[in-house]
């Protein structure tokens, strides 16, 4: 069973895929949301999907400073918003959570490597949706 994570942006979102059954990530990237969509509607029709984590700054109560940071968490909360629909209306097990920091720890490319023990090249917002599955879920300890 793959357990996926999504951290939402306008273009490319993060997309972390964790394999319940081997116990190793089969894919840390970032895609755009309809790829990410179609890999969920593939995972759901094999019957290979436990559950979907969606990062969700709607959750978040307050406001942001700066104009340009309230615009990106702006498009960040449609995406999310989106994902969620598109989970809920395919009655696809989901849970959003709020976004507190859990990925500061791998913004330090070198510490992200040292953990995951991945090798491709990644980008921050698919560091971080790993990072909902490592702290969320200690997939690697």
């Amino acid at each position: 069973m793959k357990i996926i994570a999504i951290d939402p942006d306008l273009y490319k979102s993060g997309f972390s895929q964790y394999d319940t059954i081997t116990c190793k990530m089969d894919e840390i990237s970032s895609f755009d949301m309809f790829e990410i969509m179609s890999r969920i509607s593939t995972l759901v029709f094999e019957g290979k999907l436990e559950k979907v984590i969606i990062e969700d700054a709607n959750l978040i109560r307050g406001s942001f400073h700066g104009s340009t940071a309230r615009e990106n968490v702006g498009k960040n909360k449609g995406v999310a918003t989106i994902l969620i629909n598109f989970c809920q209306n395919r009655k696809i097990p989901f849970e959003p959570i709020k976004p507190n920091g859990h990925s500061k720890t791998f913004d330090n490319v070198q510490i992200f490597k040292e953990v995951s023990k991945w090798t491709k090249v990644t980008n921050k917002d698919a560091r971080a949706s790993f990072a909902m599955i490592y702290r969320f879920y200690r997939v690697l300890d």
